[in-house]
């Protein structure tokens, strides 16, 4: 009885928060958030006015992609997670299978520099949502997508920049990364391997951490001892 009530003192009041705020307790079964994620640097959301070729497989910008800067602060440096805004020209068509691809690329003076730091083949594991907003210049359906990707730290205070390219292959439509705001950084390339160029607008993107399964399991295990610390006292 005296190990259960020192567990119990020794639980802190950091964690029950935790447990409060992450869990939910409907007739005692559990429930975890399916992700909680915190993001750590927001480039914006898409403010409707166009969207730019980033595509393998675009017809009228044969495989353009497209790329925007970031910098991540001290403690806020691990990503795991990746949000961006898109729409597909020119018949308004999503195709059924997107086959994204997510990189990041080290600064080359303003550039990205040609070969990525880090590739990531999502393909079709992504949450794509009608983001209810149209794109003004090409007159289609702006669309909101989330990914995850794993866990990945780089050197806070460092430029770097994200690429996010689809792959329409087989699919009458273009994939299109939408602006953010109108002016701003970003960049271009029109080939795989080949030089970037600057782009003078800011592109819709969002990057997030998500928890690791070790804090879940944390937060069950706190739960557990909580749970049957009571049981025991009654």
């Amino acid at each position: 009885m005296k190990v259960i009530q020192t567990l119990e003192k020794s639980t802190s009041k950091q964690l029950k928060s935790l447990l409060v705020l992450a869990v939910a307790l409907p007739s005692f079964g559990l429930i975890l958030p399916a992700t909680a994620a915190t993001v750590i640097y927001d480039n914006g959301s898409a403010d409707g006015s166009r969207g730019w070729w980033s595509d393998f497989d675009g017809a009228l910008q044969p495989f353009q992609q497209m790329a925007d800067n970031f910098v991540l602060g001290v403690g806020s440096n691990t990503l795991s997670g990746v949000s961006w805004s898109g729409a597909y020209y020119a018949s308004n068509n999503p195709t059924a299978a997107d086959n994204f691809v997510i990189r990041i690329f080290s600064d080359l003076g303003g550039i990205p520099d040609t070969n990525p730091i880090y590739s990531f083949n999502v393909g079709n594991a992504v949450n794509r949502i009608d983001s209810g907003i149209d794109d003004a210049t090409w007159n289609i359906d702006i669309y909101n997508y989330s990914a995850t990707i794993p866990s990945t730290t780089l050197t806070a205070g460092t430029t770097y920049w994200l690429s996010v390219v689809n792959d329409t292959s087989g699919h009458a439509d273009d994939w299109l990364w939408e602006n953010s705001q109108t002016s701003g950084s970003s960049a271009f390339r029109l080939g795989e391997g080949s030089s970037w160029n600057p782009h003078g607008t800011e592109l819709a993107f969002q990057i997030s951490a998500v928890p690791e399964p070790e804090t879940y399991a944390l937060l069950l295990a706190g739960l557990g001892l909580l749970g049957f610390a009571a049981r025991r006292k009654k």
